[in-house]
């Protein structure tokens, strides 16, 4: 099964998620803790999705799906970096195909 999966998901990203936690006075920090360093995938091309910001004007953000094995541990926020250091953002997934594979819709991270 490995060789099939290699072939089939033959990149690989580390995994992050941000993880609040009360800090005893009403608010709350965050951490950022690696979920997975080498989690096998297969990601398609980027393609430019059409959203209206807040002021009715159309702007274009790079949109890619990446797929996952079916129990991948993801999760909408989580932070992909993939090995030349693109940054990716998870904005929704679920698992398709009757549990063939996970599929995440992923944005790439916009600088500050």
């Amino acid at each position: 099964m490995p060789i099939i999966s290699d072939r089939m998901l033959p990149q690989s990203v580390r995994v992050e998620r941000i993880v609040r936690t009360p800090n005893g006075r009403g608010g709350h920090t965050e951490t950022k803790t690696t979920v997975a360093t080498a989690l096998r995938c297969r990601m398609t091309a980027a393609f430019l999705t059409q959203l209206a910001d807040v002021d009715g004007q159309l702007v274009s953000q790079p949109t890619r799906y990446a797929y996952f094995d079916p129990d991948a541990d993801l999760r909408p926020q989580d932070i992909l970096t993939t090995p030349d250091g693109r940054v990716l953002i998870v904005q929704a997934g679920e698992v398709q195909a009757d549990g063939i594979y996970f599929k995440a819709n992923l944005n790439e991270e916009q600088p500050a």
